[in-house]
C-alpha cells in the first residue's frame, strides 16, 4: 500500500527518515543492471500511473531473470551452500588458528614473568642454540601440542613469515598485561575503604635507606 510522504513520515519513528521518494524493485537493486524500464537504478516517482508501471516491470525478462536470482540465492542460504561459504570456513579456521598460538604465547610469557626469569637468550631465532627460555618453551609445546606443532612447521618450511615470537610481540605483551594487573589493582584499591600500602627497602653505599 503507497501513502502520501508526508503521511508516512508522520507515521515513522523519529530517528527514521525517508531519504528519496521513489519506488525500487527488491530482486532488480540486488541483481539488476540500471537498464531503462527497471526499477533498479531508474527508479520511479510516477505515481499517478504507478500501476501500470509496476505491470509492466513485473512482465519484463529482466524483472524475470532478477526475481530467479533473488530465490535461488534464498535456498542457498537456507542451505548454508552460497558460493562465498567455503571462504568463510577457511578464514574462520585461519582465525581460530592464530588465537590459539597467540594463546599459548601468552601462557608461555606469562609464566617467564611470574617467575622473574629472562626470556633471550644469544639467538633470537627458533630452533638455533642458545635462544633462551622462551623459544625453548615454544619448542618444547610444539613437541607436545598439536596447534603449536603446526605453526612452528610452518615457519620451519617457510610457509609463514609471521609468527609473533620477536622480542617485540614479547615486550608489547608484557606491556598489556602489566596494564591488566594495574587496571584490576586499582580496581581494587577503588572498591575497598581503606587499603595499606607495603614497602621494602635496602641500604645504599652510605647505609642510607
Amino acid at each position: 500500500l503507497l501513502k502520501p510522504l508526508n503521511i508516512l513520515n508522520s507515521e515513522l519513528p523519529k530517528k527514521i527518515k525517508i531519504s528519496k521518494d521513489h519506488v525500487f524493485c527488491f530482486c532488480c537493486k540486488l541483481f539488476g543492471l540500471s537498464v531503462y524500464g527497471s526499477l533498479s537504478g531508474n527508479d520511479t516517482n510516477y505515481w499517478s500511473h504507478l500501476g501500470t508501471k509496476l505491470i509492466e516491470h513485473e512482465r519484463s525478462l529482466t524483472h524475470f531473470r532478477c526475481t530467479e536470482k533473488w530465490f535461488d540465492l534464498k535456498i542457498r542460504i537456507q542451505q548454508m551452500s552460497t558460493i562465498d561459504k567455503t571462504n568463510l570456513e577457511i578464514i574462520e579456521k585461519e582465525k581460530t588458528h592464530w588465537r590459539n598460538v597467540l594463546k599459548r604465547i601468552i601462557a608461555t610469557i606469562h609464566y617467564l614473568a611470574k617467575h622473574n626469569d629472562a626470556f633471550r637468550g644469544a639467538s633470537d631465532v627458533i630452533f638455533t642454540k642458545n635462544n633462551g627460555k622462551f623459544l625453548g618453551l615454544i619448542e618444547m609445546i610444539g613437541k607436545f601440542n598439536s596447534v603449536m606443532g603446526e605453526h612452528l612447521n610452518k615457519i620451519k618450511n617457510h610457509d609463514t613469515h609471521v609468527h609473533y615470537l620477536g622480542h617485540d610481540i614479547q615486550e608489547n605483551l608484557i606491556k598489556l598485561m602489566a596494564v591488566a594487573i594495574k587496571t584490576k589493582i586499582i580496581h581494587l584499591i577503588k572498591s575497598v575503604k581503606y587499603y595499606t600500602i607495603i614497602m621494602d627497602t635496602t641500604p645504599d653505599i652510605s647505609r642510607q635507606e
